[in-house]
């Protein structure tokens, strides 16, 4: 809460649009058009379960947790993915390469959040103040993930961005 209104509609806003966006980004970082085609197929499977949640729960009292489970399989999935395909697209070390770096930290900061959210749902209907304190891993997560993206970027700036993007 903010101000003693409910904030969840602030929340589920971003995950309307979070995900196109981060699919967005994988298509910058990758000549996979399989990637891509999973990208658009497990988009449309998502807007499917969004559909259903905006349905069912309040915009601005509940949390979409379907919707943000299944943000974070497919984000761990795809980035994954893109992890092996990094690897055999060049002969430097994978480290090397600031792609690896974001692949790394969505993969750091989604793949936990997966059972974290699982956990946190499932303990919301037995034990609030548990749940609500195991936000605390969130926030861990959060700052790791962002402080390697902001890695990444200090290091592509002097570079002129041109170290993640494909031509074509």
């Amino acid at each position: 809460m903010i101000f003693g209104y409910h904030n969840l509609w602030i929340y589920n806003t971003f995950l309307l649009v979070q995900l196109p966006l981060i699919l967005r980004l994988i298509h910058s970082m990758t000549w996979s058009k399989g990637l891509r085609t999973w990208g658009k197929w497990l988009l449309a499977l998502r807007i499917i379960v969004t559909l259903g949640e905006i349905g069912t729960k309040s915009f601005t009292e509940e949390l979409y947790n379907s919707t943000a489970l299944l943000d974070g399989t497919i984000v761990t999935g795809l980035f994954v993915v893109l992890l092996f395909t990094l690897s055999n697209e060049d002969l430097e070390p994978i480290y090397h390469s600031p792609k690896f770096w974001v692949a790394l930290a969505f993969v750091l900061f989604y793949g936990p959040t997966i059972p974290l959210y699982g956990l946190i749902t499932y303990l919301t209907e037995r034990n609030v103040r548990l749940a609500s304190q195991l936000y605390v891993i969130n926030d861990i997560l959060f700052i790791l993930f962002y402080s390697i993206l902001i890695m990444v970027l200090s290091r592509m700036i002097p570079a002129g961005m041109k170290v993640i993007k494909h031509v074509g």
